[in-house]
C-alpha cells in the first residue's frame, strides 16, 4: 500500500515538473523574438563603435597645440575641420600663445564618426593681450580692496587704542583726584585731632583762692 502511494506521488511530481517545463518552454517560444531584436541592436552597436574615430587631444594645459597643427590631426583621423575665433578676452586666455587651441565641439577625446565636422576655438594675439589686460585690472582691483580694508582695519585700530588710551587716563585720573581727597581728609582729620589735643591741655583760667 505504502509502495502505491510513493508510485502516485511520484507521478504527481513528474507531472508538476512536465507542466513547469510547458509553461517555460511556451515563455522561451514568446521572448525569443524580443531577445533576437536585442541581441541584433548591441551587434549593430558594437560595429558600429569599430567604426568610430577618437578626436585627438587638442588642447591639454601642459601641451598646448595651435592651429595649423591642430587641422593636421584631425585631417589624418578623417575630420572634417571648421575654425573658431574666440572673439571675447578671458583671464583664462592671458598666459596662451597666439592661435593656440582652447576647445573644440565637439570636445576633444570622444568618439565620432569618420567624417563629423570639428569646430576649433582658437586665441589670436589681441585676445591674449586683452585678456593680460582684465587679469592685471582685476589684480590691481583686488590690491586696492585689500589696501582698503588694511587701511580700515589701522584706522580702527587706532581708534580703540584712543578709547583705551582715553579711559586709562580717566582711570588715572580718577586714581590721583581720589588719592588727593583721600590724603586732604586724612589731613584734616590730623589737624581736628591735633586741635582738639591741643585745646584739653590748655590750663583754665578759672583758680579756687586757698
Amino acid at each position: 500500500m505504502a509502495d502505491i502511494r510513493k508510485i502516485k506521488k511520484g507521478l504527481k511530481e513528474a507531472g508538476d515538473i512536465a507542466n513547469a517545463l510547458v509553461v517555460v518552454s511556451s515563455a522561451l517560444s514568446i521572448l525569443q523574438p524580443a531577445v533576437n531584436v536585442v541581441a541584433k541592436i548591441v551587434k549593430e552597436k558594437v560595429e558600429e563603435r569599430k567604426d568610430l574615430v577618437d578626436i585627438p587631444e587638442l588642447y591639454s594645459r601642459d601641451f598646448p597645440i595651435k592651429l595649423e597643427r591642430a587641422i593636421v590631426l584631425l585631417k589624418e583621423c578623417n575630420l572634417k575641420v571648421e575654425p573658431v575665433a574666440i572673439r571675447d578676452a578671458h583671464v583664462k586666455y592671458k598666459d596662451c600663445i597666439d592661435f593656440q587651441i582652447v576647445g573644440s565641439k565637439p570636445k576633444h577625446k570622444q568618439k565620432v564618426k569618420p567624417g563629423t565636422l570639428v569646430f576649433l576655438k582658437y586665441v589670436t594675439s589681441e585676445i591674449i593681450e586683452e585678456s593680460q589686460k582684465l587679469f592685471d585690472e582685476s589684480e590691481k582691483h583686488k590690491a586696492e580692496i585689500k589696501l582698503e580694508k588694511a587701511n580700515k582695519r589701522f584706522e580702527q585700530k587706532e581708534k580703540n587704542k584712543k578709547i583705551i588710551d582715553g579711559a586709562i587716563t580717566n582711570i588715572q585720573q580718577s586714581a590721583i583726584d581720589i588719592t588727593v581727597k583721600t590724603k586732604n581728609k586724612i589731613k584734616r582729620v590730623l589737624i581736628r585731632s591735633h586741635d582738639e589735643k591741643n585745646i584739653s591741655e590748655i590750663p583754665s583760667d578759672n583758680t579756687t583762692d586757698s
